[in-house]
């Protein structure tokens, strides 16, 4: 028994239901399944399903698998603004060069105070440049402190 169609090819290739999953279904494909996360920024946050693909959100919980090195690579301390570390990171450097310099101690004696008081002084005339401010402090550091010398023992010959 043999069937005849009349007609182009693509209507017989059509009509049989060959040949659909290819090019003439990727024009169907116009819709947006993902949309911008609110979280991560990334276009994966899916409009259906109300959850992002790449963080999770709207959970409470990152999104993570130990499976997925790049992905955890790529969601790091250090990959993003860091607004708050950056601060806190500062200020432990500030007080690291303040403790050197022994200028957030209480100083009781006057002379001490004056002594602190005209170094400041310098300091914020002579600057111009930050550059210039930061080597000022550090050499206010080498120099507010005096090594002690060792005295050598003498020994006999």
């Amino acid at each position: 028994y043999q069937r005849r169609v009349h007609g182009t090819l693509s209507e017989c290739l059509f009509f049989f239901g060959h040949m659909t999953k290819g090019t003439s279904s990727f024009g169907k494909h116009n819709g947006r399944t993902h949309t911008l996360c609110k979280r991560c920024g990334l276009r994966a946050f899916h409009r259906q399903k109300k959850r992002c693909a790449s963080c999770g959100f709207p959970s409470a919980k990152l999104r993570r698998w130990n499976w997925s090195e790049k992905a955890k690579r790529r969601h790091k301390i250090g990959t993003g603004r860091m607004r708050h570390l950056t601060k806190v990171f500062n200020g432990m450097r500030r007080r690291a060069l303040q403790d050197r310099a022994g200028v957030h101690r209480r100083v009781k004696t006057k002379s001490n105070r004056k002594m602190l008081a005209r170094r400041r002084a310098t300091i914020t005339k002579k600057c111009s440049s930050k550059v210039f401010l930061r080597t000022l402090v550090i050499r206010h550091v080498h120099l507010g402190r005096k090594k002690k010398k060792k005295k050598k023992k003498k020994t006999l010959r």
